[in-house]
């Protein structure tokens, strides 16, 4: 899952799924998908700036090669 995508707490989801998963399952391995294939790094750095605020959540920083 995303932490930055989660967005059913609302449904009585909760990001701990996400946030422990690595002490429940010992062995696992996070993988993280930072590379955007989407949005140009200006968008990327207002994403950045903002998710960041958020205290819940793994951290990770989106780029881009797709220029400015």
């Amino acid at each position: 899952g995303d932490d930055d995508q989660s967005i059913y707490k609302f449904r009585g989801a909760t990001i701990e799924n996400i946030l422990n998963f690595e002490k429940q399952y010992a062995g696992c391995r996070t993988i993280r998908l930072e590379q955007n294939y989407r949005s140009t790094g200006h968008i990327l750095e207002a994403a950045n700036a903002l998710i960041g605020n958020n205290t819940e959540r793994k951290g990770k920083t989106l780029w881009t090669n797709a220029g400015a």
